[in-house]
């Protein structure tokens, strides 16, 4: 029998909140929502399976935002506030010195290389916000986390639709079980280690690992910590979304995703 793989990633969590009890008062400038009890609804489109995972419709997944610097796409994130942006440290790699004026962000983006201008909206980044840990000059991942401020043309943030919704956050230090199962969605490369980026946003099934598991059988103390998940499919080599850190990992509860 063909050994299992695990393969560890940075993923951005994100799953049913609690209603708040109390509303914000309403603003003008930019648009706001009450995003936790607007959070976390889709639509479940009917998905085609293909290699290296499932294809997504991006109402499946209205959450999933792609970062692009130029022309190129070099990241995935999640959306988790109208003007927020959820993605991974590495993807600034000039930390603070990061010039924000080549990145845009796109939500309700289907595909990486295609454009459609009623499902779409596209922003530029206003501010960046990095976790102070985060060490650049190491290839460890521990505290990979970043936000981006994103504002569109008319000075806006995102407008909820179909193809655009915010994901909710998890309660503070809430821990999930080993085997809890999961989705991962982003654009990601075909297998681990290749070149070329999915053109199509996926998306498949993933079980957590418990961290005894992952840092005693599969990997070590120092490349996973507490502050990391380890996740993976019973058959990765061949049925996975192979996403790498361009992907957003969510959780089912109370019947409503993330």
């Amino acid at each position: 029998m063909r050994k299992k793989r695990y393969v560890k990633e940075y993923c951005h969590v994100a799953h049913r909140a609690v209603k708040p009890t109390t509303m914000s008062p309403p603003t003008s400038e930019p648009s706001k929502q009450d995003t936790e009890s607007t959070c976390g609804g889709r639509r479940l489109n009917r998905i085609t399976k293909i290699i290296g995972g499932s294809r997504s419709t991006v109402e499946s997944q209205p959450w999933i935002a792609a970062i692009f610097k130029g022309d190129g796409f070099i990241c995935g994130g999640t959306l988790i506030a109208p003007c927020w942006v959820l993605t991974a440290a590495h993807c600034l790699p000039d930390g603070k010195r990061t010039s924000i004026k080549r990145y845009s962000v796109f939500l309700g983006k289907n595909a990486i290389n295609e454009t459609d201008s009623v499902k779409e909206q596209k922003f530029t980044v206003s501010e960046f916000v990095v976790h102070e840990d985060y060490d650049y000059t190491t290839e460890n991942y521990n505290n990979d986390i970043a936000l981006l401020k994103i504002v569109n043309s008319n000075g806006q943030c995102a407008e909820r639709t179909d193809s655009v919704r915010t994901a909710c956050l998890p309660p503070f230090q809430q821990k999930l079980p080993a085997g809890f199962y999961c989705e991962i969605a982003g654009y990601g490369r075909h297998q681990k280690g290749g070149f070329e980026y999915s053109r199509y946003l996926k998306q498949a099934q993933v079980h957590l690992i418990s961290q005894n598991d992952c840092q005693n059988k599969y990997y070590s103390k120092d490349e996973v910590n507490e502050n990391m998940l380890c996740a993976a499919s019973g058959d990765w080599e061949e049925d996975a979304c192979k996403v790498n850190h361009k992907f957003s990992l969510m959780i089912d509860e109370y019947d409503i995703w993330p």
